[in-house]
C-alpha cells in the first residue's frame, strides 16, 4: 500500500500488506467441469472444487473436510470421493446408477451445498433388452405377430432408442417359410 499526502510518500509507505483468506465457504466456491450438472449412469463422473472464502478470496491451501454425497430419483443413496490437492482446489468424483435427476450434496462441517443433475441412462447391452410382443412367442401357421425390443443398460435404465444401435438378427423356424421385416 502507497499512502502519499500532497504528491509525496509518507515514512514507511509503500508497505506490504498480506490478506489471509477467512474459512471455506461453500456458498462462495466455483464449482468447475461436466460432472456438476451431468453424469452417465454406471460412468464415474468428475468435477473441480476451486476453494474461496466468504468475501472471494481464493484458498491456497487444502486441508478442508469436504464430503460428497448422491441421493438419486428413487432415493438411493451414495457417496462420493474428494481428492484434496492441498492448493485449495479439490476433485470430487462420484457414480449414480439410476437414470433421471440426482442431487449432490457438498459438505463441510454442518454447511452444506445442494447441486442437482441429470443422469443418462448407459449404452444400452444385450442382457438388459426385453422382448415384448402381442403375440408371445408362440405364433400359429399363417398369423403374423410384432415384436418389439425395450433396450436397458446395465444398470436396468431405459435407453432411448436414439442412443446407439445394437446388433440385432431375427431367426426363424417352422413348417414353410417364413418371412420377417424391421
Amino acid at each position: 500500500v502507497d499512502v502519499r499526502l500532497d504528491g509525496t510518500s509518507l515514512r514507511g509507505s509503500p508497505l506490504r500488506v498480506d490478506v489471509i483468506p477467512e474459512q471455506l465457504c461453500l456458498a462462495a466456491c466455483q464449482l468447475q467441469g461436466p460432472g456438476v450438472h451431468r453424469c452417465v449412469a454406471g460412468i464415474r463422473s468428475t468435477f473441480v472444487i476451486e476453494a474461496h472464502d466468504s468475501r472471494g478470496n481464493r484458498l491456497l491451501t487444502g486441508g478442508a473436510p469436504i464430503s460428497l454425497s448422491v441421493r438419486s430419483k428413487s432415493d438411493e443413496h451414495y457417496l462420493g470421493e474428494i481428492v484434496d490437492y492441498g492448493n485449495g482446489t479439490y476433485e470430487a468424483s462420484y457414480t449414480v446408477r439410476v437414470a433421471g435427476y440426482y442431487e449432490l450434496a457438498i459438505g463441510i462441517l454442518s454447511e452444506e451445498l445442494v447441486v442437482k443433475g441429470m443422469c443418462e441412462a448407459g449404452r444400452g447391452v444385450v442382457a438388459g433388452c426385453e422382448l415384448v410382443g402381442d403375440a408371445g412367442l408362440d405364433l400359429e401357421v399363417g398369423s403374423s405377430g410384432r415384436y418389439s425390443i425395450i433396450r436397458h443398460d446395465a444398470y436396468g435404465n431405459r435407453v432411448p432408442t436414439r442412443q446407439g444401435q445394437l446388433k440385432f438378427k431375427v431367426t426363424a423356424d417352422g413348417p414353410g417359410p417364413v418371412k420377417c421385416s424391421m
